[in-house]
């Protein structure tokens, strides 16, 4: 067993010394990721000349044994452990200051949160340390720090896994900043939060609940809400004409289950499952068009384009 643990050391050391070389002096944090597929083994994400990060897969991560031995404070690697067994890359953000991590944690969950709208995938990001995932098991003296982020152990995924393009990393840099200025508004920072978080909870009923609250909150609607809701996701959607119509007829049904499904009423699993899965891509689709737009668009704007 001693020489295995060893074995794996070695190897550990011999990735930090690779990656000392790469990036230089300049401290980093680590958030590990779960629930993403990518081809490539390292991406970075740069705007301009500017690096904001860097995609990179994770090899050999570590146990409970090798974490306990690592980090800070013992107490957490068997959580930790828990989550760092899924984790296939990690999201390095570069030249933090290791005394104040919030601005590193803010970076990365902007850019996790545009993957997610991006792509629809199910991400999920527990913790994040200040070394690499992939060099951790050559650590002895407990000098890792670490953090928990989303520590939610009954997290369901509910889509088959969606492959990361590179088309998808370039719109997440071109659209960072739009997405940024919109977070000053809550209601675009009410349905960001909803879309990125509503797989946080096994309950699929508390899933549509939460996805449906992202939809409201992008449009002022206080009444006739089945009514102005599909017509206004519609409008927004859609060019005037048979795929508008298409959508609205659509929108109406999505509706008419979600009255459902939050009310209590009978639903087969199979039926919650596909009404979260086209939700969430109805809510993620309204999203992109916004941090398109950087916009959030007023109501008249959008009563206008009904009628037209």
């Amino acid at each position: 067993m001693s020489a295995h643990f060893q074995e794996r050391r070695t190897r550990a050391e011999r990735r930090h010394e690779q990656l000392a070389e790469q990036t230089g002096p300049s401290k980093s944090f680590y958030f590990g990721l779960s629930g993403l597929e990518f081809e490539e083994n390292e991406q970075d994400l740069r705007m301009g000349d500017n690096l904001l990060a860097t995609l990179r897969r994770v090899s050999e991560t570590p146990g409970e044994i090798e974490l306990a031995g690592a980090l800070k404070d013992p107490s957490l690697f068997g959580v930790v452990a828990r989550y760092a067994r899924s984790f296939q890359f990690e999201l390095a953000i570069h030249s933090v200051d290791e005394a104040d991590p919030q601005p590193a944690m803010d970076l990365a969950w902007a850019l996790v949160s545009c993957l997610r709208i991006k792509t629809t995938a199910q991400i999920l990001v527990p913790v994040f340390s200040d070394r690499s995932w992939s060099t951790i098991a050559a650590v002895t003296d407990q000098s890792c720090y670490a953090q928990l982020l989303e520590d939610f152990p009954q997290a369901r995924r509910v889509k088959d896994a969606v492959p990361i393009l590179q088309d998808d990393l370039d719109w997440v840099v071109a659209k960072l900043t739009n997405f940024l200025d919109l977070c000053s508004n809550p209601r675009f920072e009410l349905a960001t939060d909803s879309l990125c978080t509503y797989h946080h909870t096994p309950n699929l009923r508390l899933m549509t609940v939460t996805l449906w609250s992202g939809i409201e909150a992008l449009f002022d609607v206080h009444a006739e809400l089945r009514y102005r809701l599909s017509n206004y996701v519609s409008a927004v959607l859609e060019p005037r004409g048979e795929r508008r119509l298409s959508k609205y007829k659509r929108m109406l049904k999505l509706y008419d289950m979600r009255s459902k499904i939050v009310h209590g009423s009978s639903a087969s699993e199979q039926d919650l499952l596909n009404h979260v899965c086209e939700v969430s891509d109805i809510l993620a689709a309204l999203l992109r068009v916004y941090i398109d737009a950087k916009a959030i668009f007023p109501t008249a704007d959008i009563d206008r384009k009904v009628h037209l």
